[in-house]
């Protein structure tokens, strides 16, 4: 027994003296781990989705590794610029970190990205700081400018890390205002501004990286700023083939560049020269592949329009280029190839005209398009219902709303209708889906707004709850006759 307990307590004792040795099969197990998982992720014969699925496992392992190596873990460095990598690398799934930069990324979005950016620069941190350390030991001990070691850690300690960090500076940057928004560029500009990168690949995200800096380091951007990022992009676009032939850049770091060049156009108040080439590039690849119009990539570039659009009118208080920015999203609901139904990209589009005039203020009058979007967004608060459909209203009646006309009619019956609405409420709702029906047949929601009349009206009419109920339904009834015989006559054509 007391040899036993002997035995335990010296383990004990060499655990608690030596963590190190302690951690060591832990870690190894986890890093055996790690690689294959990584080998995975990186297998394109996988599917999309499985390589995604590795990519998150690995992080978390990844995550573990880093929790349990100590500081003098000769690989901690790298996990940690992997795991910051990683970071920044899984906001281009959904493509939040080009819509923070360059388009009109959503609010949950930018959070995203901001917690992204936030973690990646505390790993690149931790990193450089140990990485320093390390190359300052080694010289200190008399190792030569060329040993190998110490080339590895100037390399890591003086571009990577300053690579990751710019990109992830500039994405803090696209998710602030102000002088956050100036000192994050900057910070980034700093970091890179004199880097060149040997392949085409990484040199072109470092172009972009530069070029969005130099777009966000004052407001209204200065103009030196703005002809210099052009340059940046440009390089993306056509210079970055001598690097690596047409495929050493990827694809969607052209598309970056192209929005890039668009933000730089709009500041220059020369945005529709650039849409002139821009138009003709959206029918080649990275937009079209195969034949087939990229959805994301497509959308990305409405929204770098539409935004570019509106910082030039909002800036030289243009009307005229306000409507351009209504008119980009409008043209992108039209669309039919992108595999995309209409109706779950109109509810965007209208949060999207909101965020990009939110973002100014009331410093002009707004299109009725945005006016919708402020409208729907006021409609979220139950306390501003009665200001919400009073501005529904103003839009629908407005002369140049054209398509969102119908869009505010179906929202103020919606508001109208909701909770227990009182006859006169019902009776303002039916209508409004009847006009709806009438004057915009070609609106996903007309089927649906002359069946709720008819269900809103009659009822009312049969409770004679309103002198004017009798007559609503008798005009819905009419609407939804014609609706009817127009239905008819396509079948018939069809056949």
């Amino acid at each position: 027994m007391r040899v036993w307990l002997h035995v335990a307590c010296v383990a004990v004792i060499t655990a608690l003296a030596a963590p190190g040795l302690a951690r060591q099969p832990q870690i190894d197990s986890l890093v055996t781990e790690l690689t294959a998982t990584e080998r995975r992720a990186a297998d394109k014969s996988a599917s999309l989705r499985e390589r995604e699925q590795a990519v998150d496992k690995a992080m978390e392992l990844r995550k573990r590794v880093i929790a349990a190596s100590g500081t003098d873990e000769a690989r901690l460095p790298g996990w940690l610029m992997d795991q910051a990598a990683a970071e920044l690398a899984r906001l281009a799934r959904d493509g939040s970190d080009t819509a923070a930069i360059f388009a009109i990324p959503l609010p949950a979005q930018l959070d995203t990205v901001r917690e992204s950016s936030d973690r990646a620069l505390q790993l690149l941190s931790r990193a450089g700081s140990l990485l320093e350390a390390r190359y300052k030991a080694l010289a200190a001990s008399g190792a030569p400018a060329e040993d190998p070691r110490l080339v590895q850690l100037d390399q890591d300690k003086s571009v990577r890390v300053p690579f990751f960090t710019a990109r992830a500076r500039v994405l803090v940057a696209a998710c602030s205002t102000g002088k956050e928004r100036s000192q994050n560029a900057q910070s980034a500009f700093d970091a890179i501004g004199k880097l060149s990168l040997a392949s085409a690949g990484p040199e072109s995200t470092r172009r972009i990286s530069l070029g969005a800096a130099l777009l966000m380091r004052s407001e209204p951007p200065d103009e030196q700023d703005v002809r210099s990022a052009i340059e940046e992009f440009g390089w993306v676009l056509t210079g970055g083939s001598a690097l690596g032939g047409p495929g050493g850049v990827s694809g969607p770091a052209r598309a970056e560049a192209w929005f890039g060049l668009i933000l730089a156009g709009a500041g220059l108040g020369k945005l529709d020269t650039v849409l002139e080439q821009f138009r003709g590039a959206m029918m080649r690849d990275p937009f079209v592949t195969d034949g087939r119009a990229d959805a994301l990539l497509t959308v990305l570039g409405a929204d770098a329009i539409t935004r570019g659009w509106a910082e030039q009118g909002f800036r030289s208080r243009d009307r005229s280029k306000l409507d351009l920015a209504v008119a980009e999203q409008q043209a992108l609901l039209r669309r039919t190839d992108l595999g995309v139904r209409v109706d779950s990209l109109r509810p965007l589009a209208f949060q999207k005209l909101y965020l990009v005039a939110a973002r100014w203020g009331a410093v002009m009058d707004l299109p009725p398009a945005m006016d919708l979007a402020g409208a729907i967004d006021a409609a979220r608060d139950p306390k501003r219902r009665d200001e919400a459909i009073k501005r529904l209203r103003a839009v629908a009646d407005s002369p140049d709303a054209g398509d969102f006309a119908g869009d505010a009619l179906w929202e103020a019956a919606v508001l109208l209708t909701q909770g227990a609405p009182t006859p006169a409420d019902r009776l303002a709702a039916g209508q409004l889906l009847t006009r709806l029906a009438k004057d915009f047949p070609q609106n996903p929601k007309a089927g649906d707004a002359i069946g709720a009349a008819l269900a809103y009206l009659q009822s009312l009419s049969r409770e004679a709850s309103d002198p004017g109920s009798s007559g609503a339904y008798l005009a819905a009834l009419a609407v939804a006759t014609v609706r009817l015989s127009l239905d008819s006559q396509h079948r018939c054509l069809a056949l």
